[in-house]
């Protein structure tokens, strides 16, 4: 199985994967740390699953981040999978219930509203992720085995 990680933060990025690659042994995983570079590789490669952080920089350069910050950069990702007719599914892994310092904007239950009603066939959920907890672990195994 073939799953693509979006994740800029090398902490969260290094669990994940160790994660993945120590529950999953016949998984291989593909790492992006940016919106374009995600968008590149999904055009590029046949991903089984695609596991989005929310809040993205638009592009990476040699690891470090670039261009203009996006907050709700995983939705941005969805958009184009839905746009450009990308045969994958997607959830959403983020440590944050909110994303910009307006809550107007909307949180992650909103997220998950949004994507859930646009995205219905290939959207697989939002899972909080904590760095001391372990619920994620589960919730993202159930998703994986899935696709064993």
């Amino acid at each position: 199985m073939n799953i693509l990680l979006v994740e800029d933060g090398e902490y969260k990025s290094e669990r994940v994967v160790e994660f993945i690659r120590e529950r999953f042994e016949t998984a291989t995983v593909d790492l992006c740390r940016s919106y374009s570079s995600a968008i590149k590789n999904m055009i590029k490669n046949d991903y089984d699953l695609t596991i989005l952080d929310m809040s993205l920089p638009t592009f990476d350069n040699n690891g470090q981040s670039g261009g203009e910050f996006r907050a709700y950069g995983g939705l941005d990702i969805a958009r184009q999978i839905k746009r450009r007719k990308i045969n994958v599914d997607f959830l959403f892994l983020t440590q944050y219930k909110s994303f910009t310092d307006n809550p107007a904007l909307g949180g992650i239950e909103d997220i998950d509203r949004i994507a859930k009603d646009e995205y219905k066939d290939m959207y697989l959920g939002c899972i909080f992720y904590e760095h001391a907890g372990f619920e994620w672990k589960d919730e993202l195994g159930e998703v994986i085995r899935r696709y064993e």
